[in-house]
């Protein structure tokens, strides 16, 4: 039969007691008869945290494939631009004002096509960035910095200061910013304050392209109109 443990009555001790004796968990060693045994319960801030596997790095180097759809791309534009410039000289042959007007519309064209390209170009410069950052608040969520991830917060400030749908969510994560002390509780509060509202806009957007595309590939009857369907939503 296994030995029941007495009851005790509540009773309170100093902790420089020479009767109270502090032990792990997991001791299984018996304390000495007329000691008191404490069990310290485990840290929230020193428990594990589950951190996402950290995102592999680009692999560098030449690929027959980047250049292979970068020569194909370069044809179709030279193409496209040979088109274009017939098309310009033709117009000039029939009258000077349809040559103008097509003129026109080139510029206008070329001048779009460089700014979209341009806000690619920015936009994939952001997602680096924030890349850098997923990866630097991985490891704060491991060190507990405090430092770097205030560093880490001002820099997802300046990254999201121009949306006026994260307002509230600066103002609330500006104000707890000099309250908390830990690191990793600095980073947690800025992904559910400031992230959570950009993951659930992602989501729906991603649930719409998705609901668009099914709809048309259900009532297509070419193949060729679905992978164009396809190719314009991923843009």
């Amino acid at each position: 039969m296994s030995e029941k443990t007495p009851h005790r009555r509540p009773a309170t001790f100093r902790l420089d007691d020479p009767a109270v004796v502090v032990m792990e968990a997991e001791d299984s060693t018996r304390p000495v008869r007329g000691t008191v045994r404490i069990t310290p319960e485990a840290d929230p801030a020193q428990l594990p945290v589950v951190v996402e596997t950290p995102l592999m790095p680009v692999r560098r180097g030449f690929r027959w494939g980047t250049l292979f759809w970068a020569a194909t791309a370069g044809l179709v534009l030279l193409g496209l631009g040979l088109g274009v410039v017939n098309l310009i000289e033709d117009l000039f042959t029939r009258s000077e004002s349809l040559g103008l007007l097509g003129l026109s519309f080139a510029i206008a064209a070329a001048l779009a096509l460089i700014v979209v390209i341009a806000r690619e170009a920015f936009g994939l410069a952001r997602l680096a960035a924030i890349e850098k950052l997923h990866l630097r608040a991985a490891k704060v969520l491991v060190s507990d910095d405090r430092a770097a991830s205030r560093t880490i917060v001002e820099d997802l400030l300046k990254l999201a200061h121009q949306n006026p749908q994260l307002a509230r969510a600066r103002a609330i994560l500006k104000g707890h910013a000099d309250d908390i002390i830990d690191g990793a509780d600095m980073i947690k509060l800025a992904e559910r304050e400031l992230m959570a509202p950009l993951d659930q806009e992602a989501r729906r957007l991603v649930s719409s392209a998705a609901q668009r595309v099914s709809v048309v590939t259900a009532v297509s009857p070419r193949a060729a109109i679905d992978v164009l369907f396809v190719f314009v939503a991923s843009l």
